[in-house]
């Protein structure tokens, strides 16, 4: 009907389009589906509405008719109820011992050059390797280091050309 109501020339297109919102609008009870609340809805409506006018307007209408007693919303629980109690600050060995475990894990974990300052030695540099020692690793890498070994090549033969 309210598809016949907003849509008379094309009254086909408007059911099969309500008839899809119908699983979506199942919480409303049979009640809720009458003469009235029909006159409500297609009364909001110039057109064939979408599902989120529907479910507007006949809310709209039924909310006030609706016979199911409404409970009081739960009381909130106190806030402070689950609060943890704070620990106590760390001991003397508690702070060492965790100082310890951290030192171990920097050097395990190549943390080397904050570690060697603790040890007044220096950092370990970084050695580049020639295009030579490089060549050799990307072709170890097999399909995926070919483009660079292949680029590297070229750059040693336009070098070893210029020589």
């Amino acid at each position: 009907m309210l598809a016949k109501l907003t849509a008379p020339l094309d009254a086909v297109t408007a059911t099969r389009g309500l008839c899809d919102m119908l699983p979506l609008l199942a919480d409303f009870p049979d009640p809720a589906w009458c003469v009235a609340s029909l006159d409500h809805v297609a009364g909001q409506c110039s057109r064939v509405p979408v599902y989120s006018e529907v479910r507007r307007y006949l809310g709209q209408w039924w909310g006030p008719r609706d016979p199911t007693p409404r409970l009081p919303p739960p009381p909130v629980a106190e806030w402070r109820v689950n609060i943890p109690k704070p620990r106590d600050p760390p001991t003397e060995a508690e702070l060492a011992a965790t100082a310890e475990i951290m030192r171990n894990f920097r050097m395990q974990t190549g943390y080397a050059r904050s570690s060697a300052r603790e040890l007044g030695g220096t950092a370990p540099q970084p050695k580049p390797l020639s295009d030579g020692a490089l060549l050799v690793q990307w072709e170890a890498m097999g399909p995926a280091g070919a483009i660079r070994a292949a680029a590297l090549r070229r750059k040693i033969a336009a070098t070893a050309g210029e020589a």
